[in-house]
């Protein structure tokens, strides 16, 4: 009759707590994001950056935004990452490489990245690059590559690599010279001022031998005051 109403209830208690939970659920996801200690990012499949966790120091996190991780490394890495893009999307592979790219302004950096699809977003496929800057631990590996192929003292090649070097040439096509050079009197000098002065000389005849001969010539320190 006049003045009647119908009023109609529903329960949306559970969709309320659905909805708490998710806002817990992606503010949980998105302190991991932003606290990771790596570089990670969410890119499209052309390797374009939309989303990005933290940048090098001195970098503004809106300069990577919209550009493809490809435009921040030099040519070799680039193809590298291409090969992976390439990879994850086509094959939905986790691909892991290291590359080279920007770190600090004006410096490039080692990273070791993790490449991996991420499920379909609206109809649109992405992919998460994980990223660890590796340039300490190249260096590392560099320096030790050189000490076990050089002498630490001059620098110049050490025994075993002098011999494995003119192991490889062929006698009967390759043509040159063998020098085998000791210092006169060298335990003279080291006995009377000293192991410092006496390294000093060595380091003087390495400088010697390396400005006197090609930089294709292979000069090395066989040890003790014997050079070739």
């Amino acid at each position: 009759g006049p003045g009647a109403a119908v009023v109609s209830f529903s329960d949306i208690t559970e969709s309320r707590n659905s909805a708490a939970r998710a806002r817990k659920q992606e503010n949980r996801f998105r302190t991991i994001f932003e606290r990771a200690p790596g570089f990670i990012l969410l890119l499209d499949t052309a390797g374009r950056i939309r989303l990005i966790n933290r940048v090098p120091p001195g970098q503004n996190k809106e300069a990577f935004l919209g550009q493809t991780i490809l435009d921040f490394m030099p040519p070799e890495s680039q193809a590298v990452a291409r090969d992976a893009l390439d990879r994850a999307v086509t094959t939905g592979e986790s691909v892991s490489f290291d590359h080279v790219a920007v770190g600090e302004p004006g410096r490039l950096e080692w990273y070791s990245s993790h490449l991996f699809r991420l499920g379909e977003e609206d109809g649109e496929q992405g992919l998460v690059l994980m990223a660890n800057n590796i340039s300490e631990r190249k260096r590392m590996e560099a320096e030790l590559d050189y000490l076990a192929f050089h002498d630490s003292l001059t620098g110049l090649a050490n025994r075993d690599h002098f011999i494995r070097e003119i192991s490889r040439l062929d006698p009967a096509k390759d043509e040159g010279y063998l020098f085998f050079i000791d210092l006169d009197n060298f335990k003279t000098i080291n006995d009377s001022l000293g192991h410092h002065i006496g390294d000093r000389a060595l380091i003087n005849v390495a400088d010697i031998l390396r400005a006197t001969f090609r930089r294709s010539d292979i000069v090395g320190r066989l040890g003790g005051d014997e050079f070739a």
